[in-house]
Formats: C-alpha cells, sequence, structure tokens
C-alpha cells in the first residue's frame, strides 16, 4: 500500500475544496503563493482550515493562520505537527 504524502494530501484537499484564481484542479500548484491573495474568500479560507485539522489530525488556531496563507507554509506546519 502506497501512503500518500502530507504534500500530496494537502493538494488533493486544495483541488477539491479551493478554487485558486488562473488555476484549474491538477494544474501544478505555486506552494508560494498566498491564497488569499489567490481569490480565496476568508470564510473559504477558514473552513478550509477546519478541513485540514479535521482531515490531518492537528489544532490549527485562529493565531496561526496568518502564518499559513501559502501551501508551502500550511505543509511546513503539517510536516512538523502530523505524526
Amino acid at each position: 500500500m502506497v501512503v500518500a504524502t502530507n504534500e500530496e494530501r494537502l493538494i488533493k484537499l486544495i483541488d477539491d475544496n479551493l478554487e485558486i484564481e488562473g488555476r484549474n484542479a491538477g494544474d501544478p500548484l505555486n506552494l508560494d503563493r498566498d491564497i488569499s491573495d489567490a481569490g480565496v474568500p476568508s470564510a473559504d479560507i477558514i473552513a478550509f482550515l477546519r478541513l485540514v485539522n479535521d482531515h490531518f489530525g492537528v489544532s490549527i488556531t485562529a493565531g496561526d493562520c496568518d502564518d499559513l496563507l501559502t501551501p508551502r507554509g500550511l505543509l511546513q506546519y503539517l510536516d512538523a505537527n502530523v505524526s
């Protein structure tokens, strides 16, 4: 059985749940682009972070959000906090 990496799992969640300007699901993802600058409304970001909490078993707080608005920042957080 092949286990998906945190990056693969995160990209799948993004593809399934967020609409990023100029990107179709499955297209390469710019890991350094702030998703709030990519046309994702703040309510969708909050809902997505809740989904990430549930999917990965982490506890991202409102205070953490500013540092986690790029996929790379979120991925680094997940790599450090997911066992």
